[in-house]
């Protein structure tokens, strides 16, 4: 039971960093394409890889920018966390 326990530590511990780093690189590729402007209109983007943000992302690409920004690397940080919390929960005795 114990080692559950430390095996959903190591699930939510990497699920926090993936979340973490998915933010600072969206956060990074949109402020290079929107300059000094508000990132509002980019939030979606940090779920949805299609419409406009696909669009961004394809010619970002296609200049030669930064790496765009795709959002399966937050998607795999929640998975993770979901992942570490059936673990823990499924660790716990039953009442």
């Amino acid at each position: 039971m114990q080692n559950n326990l430390n095996i959903s530590n190591v699930f939510y511990g990497v699920g926090a960093i993936l979340c973490v780093a998915a933010i600072i690189w969206w956060a990074s590729f949109y402020k290079q394409v929107e300059g000094d402007g508000s990132l509002d209109k980019y939030v979606p983007c940090l779920f949805n890889p299609g419409g406009e943000c696909g669009q961004i992302s394809g010619y970002v690409q296609m200049l030669g920018g930064p790496t765009p920004y795709s959002p399966y690397l937050l998607w795999a940080g929640i998975l993770l966390f979901v992942i570490g919390f059936v673990v823990e929960q499924s660790s716990k005795p039953s009442e």
